[in-house]
């Protein structure tokens, strides 16, 4: 079980990465129907849930084969030498392998999404002050810490080994991860005033606003697919509002 949940954590951010990248591949409208989403989230959960069940299902069914000499597959061989795989190769074949695959994807996804934001269709002239690069340093920045790259350190550090407090650093990042996404999506000024509105509304004043014709999602936070179809100059919008 723990095998499995472990892959399905990075088949997971290897989905995020890519929604990431089909979000910022070009300024086509984003915006989908919500029968579009629905589908497009079953085959994301499709995807990120059947990959490390394919590949912890064929690690348990190798398993539990009877052990005989001339089998010449490699078996993960559980708890044989200790609660996890039997060796290196089995860690490489069924655990490091298939997540060291999964971020170098997540990288080529990062590097291309980082180019677009950088030189590619998202930059426009605002970004040649000091204040617009700060603002484009610190997106990339996000980028990194929900894409998660500093999860290829946990892939190198095994593969290279020596000492573990080399490593500690990136370790400690990853451990936040969650913390460091929360800080960097969530403490957004456009998601706390969305929250502050959501907790402080007030029922009597939001059926009053819909009489007089004004809707009270309209002010909402813009998404993604807001910003590029109702917009027609979305190079010049803020790229805060953006990411």
């Amino acid at each position: 079980m723990a095998h499995f949940f472990f892959l399905a954590a990075f088949f997971w951010l290897n989905t995020m990465c890519f929604n990431i990248w089909w979000t910022f591949r070009d300024l086509r409208p984003v915006s989908l129907e919500k029968g579009q989403e629905t589908l497009r989230l079953r085959v994301y959960a499709c995807y990120a849930w059947g990959g490390p069940f394919l590949v912890a299902g064929l690690a348990a069914l190798l398993d539990h084969l009877p052990a005989q000499p001339e089998y010449t597959f490699l078996r993960p061989r559980f708890g044989e030498k200790q609660c996890w795989f039997y060796g290196d190769m089995e860690i490489l074949a069924y655990f490091f392998g298939p997540i060291g695959v999964l971020l170098a994807i997540n990288l080529m996804f990062f590097a291309v999404t980082a180019r677009e934001l950088t030189c590619g269709l998202w930059k426009g002239e605002f970004v040649k002050s000091t204040t617009e690069r700060a603002t484009l340093g610190r997106i990339c920045m996000k980028l990194v810490i929900v894409m998660g790259i500093t999860w290829v350190a946990d892939v190198v550090s095994w593969a290279v080994g020596g000492p573990q407090y080399i490593w500690y650093f990136t370790d400690l990042i990853n451990a936040f991860q969650g913390v460091l996404i929360f800080a960097a999506v969530g403490c957004q000024p456009q998601v706390r005033a969305a929250l502050k509105r959501f907790f402080s509304r007030n029922p009597q004043t939001n059926a009053g606003r819909q009489g007089n014709g004004h809707s009270t999602t309209s002010h909402g936070m813009p998404s993604m697919g807001d910003s590029v179809t109702q917009n027609p100059s979305t190079k010049t919008a803020p790229l805060e509002t953006i990411c």
